[in-house]
Protein backbone atom coordinates (compact mmCIF):
# COMPACT_ATOMS: atom_id res chain seq x y z
CA UNK A 1 0.00 0.00 0.00
CA UNK A 2 1.19 3.89 -0.82
CA UNK A 3 4.42 4.72 1.17
CA UNK A 4 -19.60 -28.31 -20.54
CA UNK A 5 -19.68 -30.96 -23.31
CA UNK A 6 -22.43 -30.34 -25.59
CA UNK A 7 -25.04 -33.53 -25.39
CA UNK A 8 -26.58 -35.52 -28.63
CA UNK A 9 -30.09 -35.86 -29.10
CA UNK A 10 -30.35 -40.25 -29.49
CA UNK A 11 -31.57 -41.15 -33.05
CA UNK A 12 -34.38 -43.17 -31.66
CA UNK A 13 -36.48 -39.65 -30.60
CA UNK A 14 -39.45 -38.31 -32.98
CA UNK A 15 -37.62 -35.94 -35.10
CA UNK A 16 -40.17 -33.16 -33.43
CA UNK A 17 -38.55 -33.71 -29.72
CA UNK A 18 -35.08 -33.65 -31.41
CA UNK A 19 -36.18 -30.05 -32.80
CA UNK A 20 -37.11 -28.88 -29.30
CA UNK A 21 -34.55 -30.08 -27.88
CA UNK A 22 -32.03 -28.13 -30.12
CA UNK A 23 -34.15 -25.28 -29.50
CA UNK A 24 -33.56 -25.38 -25.61
CA UNK A 25 -29.77 -26.30 -26.42
CA UNK A 26 -29.43 -23.15 -27.95
CA UNK A 27 -32.29 -20.89 -26.06
CA UNK A 28 -31.83 -21.75 -22.34
CA UNK A 29 -28.19 -20.51 -21.71
CA UNK A 30 -29.11 -16.75 -22.73
CA UNK A 31 -32.64 -17.26 -21.17
CA UNK A 32 -31.12 -18.14 -17.49
CA UNK A 33 -28.60 -16.00 -17.42
CA UNK A 34 -31.30 -12.59 -18.39
CA UNK A 35 -33.31 -14.05 -15.58
CA UNK A 36 -31.05 -15.16 -12.74
CA UNK A 37 -28.03 -12.75 -12.92
CA UNK A 38 -27.22 -10.34 -10.60
CA UNK A 39 -27.92 -7.28 -12.32
CA UNK A 40 -30.11 -5.03 -9.28
CA UNK A 41 -27.57 -3.58 -7.68
CA UNK A 42 -27.91 -1.51 -4.92
CA UNK A 43 -31.12 -3.31 -4.07
CA UNK A 44 -31.93 -3.15 -0.31
CA UNK A 45 -31.72 -6.56 1.44
CA UNK A 46 -34.30 -8.30 3.38
CA UNK A 47 -37.95 -8.13 2.63
CA UNK A 48 -37.37 -10.78 -0.40
CA UNK A 49 -35.25 -8.01 -2.19
CA UNK A 50 -32.44 -9.43 -4.13
CA UNK A 51 -28.97 -9.23 -1.86
CA UNK A 52 -26.18 -7.75 -3.98
CA UNK A 53 -23.01 -9.35 -3.97
CA UNK A 54 -21.22 -5.99 -2.40
CA UNK A 55 -23.96 -6.29 0.60
CA UNK A 56 -22.92 -9.43 1.30
CA UNK A 57 -19.51 -8.91 1.20
CA UNK A 58 -20.42 -6.13 3.58
CA UNK A 59 -22.14 -8.76 5.99
CA UNK A 60 -18.49 -10.41 6.66
CA UNK A 61 -16.58 -7.03 6.79
CA UNK A 62 -13.64 -8.26 8.88
CA UNK A 63 -12.93 -11.60 7.86
CA UNK A 64 -9.59 -11.34 6.25
CA UNK A 65 -6.65 -8.95 4.73
CA UNK A 66 -7.59 -9.79 1.25
CA UNK A 67 -11.01 -10.16 0.29
CA UNK A 68 -13.15 -12.86 -1.83
CA UNK A 69 -16.31 -11.72 -0.69
CA UNK A 70 -19.26 -14.76 -0.93
CA UNK A 71 -22.09 -13.63 -4.05
CA UNK A 72 -25.66 -12.62 -3.39
CA UNK A 73 -28.06 -15.42 -3.54
CA UNK A 74 -29.54 -16.53 -7.43
CA UNK A 75 -33.02 -15.81 -8.06
CA UNK A 76 -35.17 -18.53 -8.21
CA UNK A 77 -37.29 -19.14 -11.14
CA UNK A 78 -40.48 -19.01 -9.01
CA UNK A 79 -39.80 -15.59 -9.06
CA UNK A 80 -40.33 -15.05 -12.15
CA UNK A 81 -43.97 -15.43 -13.26
CA UNK A 82 -45.67 -19.05 -13.51
CA UNK A 83 -44.35 -21.33 -15.31
CA UNK A 84 -42.30 -18.53 -17.00
CA UNK A 85 -40.71 -20.03 -20.80
CA UNK A 86 -37.27 -20.45 -19.32
CA UNK A 87 -38.83 -22.97 -17.24
CA UNK A 88 -40.67 -24.47 -19.53
CA UNK A 89 -37.61 -25.39 -21.76
CA UNK A 90 -35.20 -26.44 -18.29
CA UNK A 91 -38.66 -28.46 -18.12
CA UNK A 92 -38.33 -29.94 -21.75
CA UNK A 93 -35.00 -30.43 -21.79
CA UNK A 94 -35.13 -32.58 -18.45
CA UNK A 95 -32.07 -30.16 -16.92
CA UNK A 96 -32.21 -28.77 -13.50
CA UNK A 97 -29.97 -25.37 -13.63
CA UNK A 98 -26.76 -24.94 -11.50
CA UNK A 99 -25.79 -22.17 -9.49
CA UNK A 100 -22.97 -20.95 -9.86
CA UNK A 101 -21.30 -18.39 -7.64
CA UNK A 102 -18.62 -15.44 -8.71
CA UNK A 103 -17.18 -14.06 -5.68
CA UNK A 104 -15.30 -10.41 -6.73
CA UNK A 105 -11.08 -10.74 -6.77
CA UNK A 106 -10.86 -13.89 -8.39
CA UNK A 107 -8.26 -14.12 -11.25
CA UNK A 108 -9.84 -15.65 -14.19
CA UNK A 109 -7.92 -18.88 -13.46
CA UNK A 110 -9.43 -19.21 -10.52
CA UNK A 111 -13.17 -18.61 -12.20
CA UNK A 112 -12.14 -21.62 -15.05
CA UNK A 113 -11.43 -23.46 -11.92
CA UNK A 114 -14.83 -22.86 -10.26
CA UNK A 115 -16.56 -23.22 -13.60
CA UNK A 116 -14.47 -27.24 -13.64
CA UNK A 117 -15.81 -27.73 -9.94
CA UNK A 118 -19.26 -26.79 -10.93
CA UNK A 119 -19.60 -29.64 -13.39
CA UNK A 120 -20.03 -27.64 -16.71
CA UNK A 121 -16.87 -28.30 -18.55
CA UNK A 122 -13.06 -27.97 -18.23
CA UNK A 123 -10.83 -25.35 -16.93
CA UNK A 124 -8.65 -25.53 -19.51
CA UNK A 125 -12.08 -24.64 -21.98
CA UNK A 126 -12.89 -21.77 -20.07
CA UNK A 127 -9.77 -20.56 -20.74
CA UNK A 128 -9.78 -20.96 -24.38
CA UNK A 129 -12.90 -19.30 -24.73
CA UNK A 130 -11.86 -16.22 -22.67
CA UNK A 131 -8.41 -15.85 -25.21
CA UNK A 132 -10.69 -16.28 -28.28
CA UNK A 133 -10.13 -13.27 -30.07
CA UNK A 134 -13.74 -13.18 -31.63
CA UNK A 135 -16.01 -13.48 -28.45
CA UNK A 136 -14.27 -10.85 -26.80
CA UNK A 137 -14.34 -8.89 -29.90
CA UNK A 138 -18.26 -9.17 -30.08
CA UNK A 139 -17.71 -6.66 -26.97
CA UNK A 140 -14.65 -4.47 -27.40
CA UNK A 141 -12.18 -6.40 -25.35
CA UNK A 142 -8.77 -6.96 -26.30
CA UNK A 143 -7.38 -10.85 -26.70
CA UNK A 144 -6.06 -12.62 -24.95
CA UNK A 145 -8.49 -11.41 -22.27
CA UNK A 146 -6.67 -9.98 -18.44
CA UNK A 147 -8.53 -9.99 -15.49
CA UNK A 148 -10.99 -7.55 -14.74
CA UNK A 149 -13.54 -8.13 -17.24
CA UNK A 150 -15.81 -10.59 -15.16
CA UNK A 151 -18.19 -9.02 -12.24
CA UNK A 152 -18.96 -11.03 -9.71
CA UNK A 153 -22.68 -12.49 -9.32
CA UNK A 154 -24.51 -15.56 -8.29
CA UNK A 155 -26.05 -17.51 -11.62
CA UNK A 156 -28.11 -19.92 -12.88
CA UNK A 157 -27.10 -22.22 -15.86
CA UNK A 158 -27.73 -25.71 -17.33
CA UNK A 159 -24.99 -27.94 -16.90
CA UNK A 160 -25.00 -28.09 -20.67
CA UNK A 161 -24.21 -24.61 -21.07
CA UNK A 162 -20.82 -24.09 -23.50
CA UNK A 163 -17.56 -22.67 -22.13
CA UNK A 164 -17.82 -19.72 -25.09
CA UNK A 165 -21.83 -19.30 -24.53
CA UNK A 166 -20.87 -18.44 -20.70
CA UNK A 167 -18.16 -16.19 -21.50
CA UNK A 168 -20.71 -14.29 -23.68
CA UNK A 169 -23.07 -14.18 -21.34
CA UNK A 170 -20.08 -12.83 -18.83
CA UNK A 171 -19.35 -10.36 -21.10
CA UNK A 172 -22.37 -8.99 -21.73
CA UNK A 173 -23.67 -9.04 -18.23
CA UNK A 174 -20.63 -7.21 -17.51
CA UNK A 175 -21.20 -4.64 -20.74
CA UNK A 176 -24.64 -4.02 -19.18
CA UNK A 177 -23.87 -3.36 -15.82
CA UNK A 178 -20.93 -0.88 -16.53
CA UNK A 179 -21.52 1.21 -19.53
CA UNK A 180 -23.10 3.97 -17.67
CA UNK A 181 -20.15 3.80 -15.11
CA UNK A 182 -17.39 3.92 -18.01
CA UNK A 183 -19.25 7.10 -19.77
CA UNK A 184 -19.21 8.76 -16.55
CA UNK A 185 -14.88 7.45 -16.18
CA UNK A 186 -14.56 8.82 -20.07
CA UNK A 187 -16.22 12.37 -19.31
CA UNK A 188 -14.08 12.68 -15.59
CA UNK A 189 -10.78 10.88 -16.70
CA UNK A 190 -10.63 11.56 -20.33
CA UNK A 191 -6.55 9.71 -20.19
CA UNK A 192 -7.74 6.76 -18.45
CA UNK A 193 -9.18 4.23 -20.50
CA UNK A 194 -11.76 1.46 -19.32
CA UNK A 195 -8.57 -0.79 -18.59
CA UNK A 196 -6.89 1.43 -16.75
CA UNK A 197 -10.13 2.33 -14.99
CA UNK A 198 -10.57 -1.72 -14.72
CA UNK A 199 -6.79 -1.95 -13.10
CA UNK A 200 -7.19 0.73 -10.46
CA UNK A 201 -10.66 -0.60 -9.26
CA UNK A 202 -8.89 -3.99 -9.38
CA UNK A 203 -6.31 -3.03 -6.95
CA UNK A 204 -9.01 -0.80 -4.56
CA UNK A 205 -10.67 -4.47 -4.66
CA UNK A 206 -7.47 -6.23 -3.27
CA UNK A 207 -6.62 -3.05 -0.88
CA UNK A 208 -10.48 -2.98 0.87
CA UNK A 209 -13.58 -4.37 1.80
CA UNK A 210 -15.39 -1.61 3.53
CA UNK A 211 -18.10 0.77 0.95
CA UNK A 212 -16.81 3.80 1.74
CA UNK A 213 -12.68 2.03 2.17
CA UNK A 214 -12.95 1.60 -1.27
CA UNK A 215 -13.56 5.39 -2.31
CA UNK A 216 -10.67 6.66 0.19
CA UNK A 217 -8.27 4.42 -0.82
CA UNK A 218 -9.21 5.14 -4.68
CA UNK A 219 -8.41 9.09 -3.54
CA UNK A 220 -5.30 8.26 -2.25
CA UNK A 221 -4.87 6.60 -5.77
CA UNK A 222 -5.91 9.33 -8.02
CA UNK A 223 -3.89 11.79 -5.92
CA UNK A 224 -0.84 9.63 -6.43
CA UNK A 225 -1.45 9.09 -10.26
CA UNK A 226 -2.02 13.13 -10.56
CA UNK A 227 1.01 14.15 -8.86
CA UNK A 228 2.88 11.31 -10.46
CA UNK A 229 4.20 9.43 -7.53
CA UNK A 230 4.45 5.73 -7.68
CA UNK A 231 1.60 3.81 -6.41
CA UNK A 232 3.04 1.29 -3.59
CA UNK A 233 0.56 -0.63 -3.95
CA UNK A 234 0.81 -4.21 -2.59
CA UNK A 235 -1.62 -5.99 -4.23
CA UNK A 236 -0.03 -5.42 -7.23
CA UNK A 237 3.31 -6.82 -5.96
CA UNK A 238 1.52 -9.77 -4.56
CA UNK A 239 -0.09 -10.34 -7.90
CA UNK A 240 3.34 -10.18 -9.36
CA UNK A 241 4.44 -12.88 -6.94
CA UNK A 242 2.10 -15.28 -8.30
CA UNK A 243 -0.10 -14.51 -4.51
CA UNK A 244 2.33 -16.13 -2.49
CA UNK A 245 1.07 -17.89 1.08
CA UNK A 246 2.84 -15.59 3.15
CA UNK A 247 3.27 -11.87 4.34
CA UNK A 248 5.02 -9.58 1.92
CA UNK A 249 8.73 -8.94 2.97
CA UNK A 250 10.29 -5.38 2.25
CA UNK A 251 12.97 -7.16 -0.30
CA UNK A 252 9.64 -8.32 -2.61
CA UNK A 253 9.37 -4.49 -3.69
CA UNK A 254 12.29 -4.90 -5.78
CA UNK A 255 11.23 -7.91 -8.04
CA UNK A 256 11.40 -6.95 -11.78
CA UNK A 257 7.60 -6.94 -13.06
CA UNK A 258 5.51 -4.91 -14.82
CA UNK A 259 2.99 -5.18 -12.05
CA UNK A 260 5.43 -3.62 -9.38
CA UNK A 261 3.97 -0.75 -8.33
CA UNK A 262 6.95 0.22 -6.07
CA UNK A 263 9.51 0.47 -9.02
CA UNK A 264 7.30 1.55 -11.74
CA UNK A 265 5.53 4.68 -12.32
CA UNK A 266 1.68 4.51 -13.46
CA UNK A 267 -1.04 1.69 -13.23
CA UNK A 268 -0.11 -1.41 -13.96
CA UNK A 269 -0.69 -3.28 -17.45
CA UNK A 270 -3.56 -5.03 -16.27
CA UNK A 271 -6.08 -5.74 -13.74
CA UNK A 272 -4.89 -7.92 -10.94
CA UNK A 273 -8.22 -10.13 -10.44
CA UNK A 274 -11.95 -9.59 -11.15
CA UNK A 275 -13.87 -7.18 -9.61
CA UNK A 276 -16.96 -5.95 -7.92
CA UNK A 277 -19.33 -3.27 -9.29
CA UNK A 278 -18.71 -1.84 -5.89
CA UNK A 279 -14.83 -1.21 -6.39
CA UNK A 280 -15.35 -0.18 -10.52
CA UNK A 281 -17.37 2.87 -8.83
CA UNK A 282 -15.41 3.41 -6.11
CA UNK A 283 -12.83 3.84 -8.85
CA UNK A 284 -15.07 6.13 -11.20
CA UNK A 285 -16.32 8.29 -7.95
CA UNK A 286 -13.27 8.87 -5.11
CA UNK A 287 -13.89 10.72 -2.25
CA UNK A 288 -12.73 14.59 -2.14
CA UNK A 289 -9.45 14.15 0.47
CA UNK A 290 -5.95 15.58 0.37
CA UNK A 291 -4.01 12.12 1.24
CA UNK A 292 -1.63 10.29 -0.26
CA UNK A 293 -0.80 7.44 2.08
CA UNK A 294 -2.64 4.84 4.16
CA UNK A 295 -2.25 2.05 6.50
CA UNK A 296 -4.01 -0.70 7.77
CA UNK A 297 -5.53 -0.87 11.22
CA UNK A 298 -5.81 -4.85 10.83
CA UNK A 299 -9.89 -4.45 10.48
CA UNK A 300 -10.36 -4.60 7.14
CA UNK A 301 -10.06 -0.80 7.33
CA UNK A 302 -7.38 1.83 6.69
CA UNK A 303 -5.47 5.24 8.14
CA UNK A 304 -4.80 7.91 6.30
CA UNK A 305 -1.96 10.60 6.31
CA UNK A 306 -1.28 13.54 4.11
CA UNK A 307 2.58 13.45 4.53
CA UNK A 308 5.29 10.89 4.87
CA UNK A 309 6.22 11.68 8.60
CA UNK A 310 2.47 10.83 9.78
CA UNK A 311 2.89 7.86 7.81
CA UNK A 312 5.74 6.46 9.34
CA UNK A 313 3.96 7.34 12.93
CA UNK A 314 0.62 5.15 11.81
CA UNK A 315 2.38 2.66 10.67
CA UNK A 316 4.84 2.28 14.16
CA UNK A 317 1.53 2.91 16.05
CA UNK A 318 -0.42 0.24 14.10
CA UNK A 319 2.18 -2.30 14.38
CA UNK A 320 2.67 -1.71 17.67
CA UNK A 321 -1.17 -2.38 18.55
CA UNK A 322 -0.68 -5.61 16.23
CA UNK A 323 1.86 -6.93 18.87
CA UNK A 324 0.50 -6.08 21.90
CA UNK A 325 -2.99 -8.38 20.44
CA UNK A 326 -0.81 -10.99 19.34
CA UNK A 327 0.29 -11.35 22.85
Amino acid sequence: MPHGTDRRISADKPAHLKQLAVLAALTIPLLVWWVTADRFEGAPSGGGAVQTPQQAADAAAHASEVSTPPASPAHSFQSVGNRSLTQRLVAADNEQPVEWKIPSGLTNVQIAKSWEERGFGTAFEFLEALNDPRVAGEFQVAAPMTEGWILSGTYRLPKRTLARTAVRMLLSDFRNRTDDLFRESASKYPDLSEAGMLTLASIIEKESRDRADRRRVSSVYHNRLRQGMRLEADPTLAFALGYPDRMLRNRDRWVQSPHNTYKNRGLPPAPICNVSLDSLRAAVRPVEAPYLFFVSMGNGRHYYSRTYREHLEAIERYRSRRLANAR
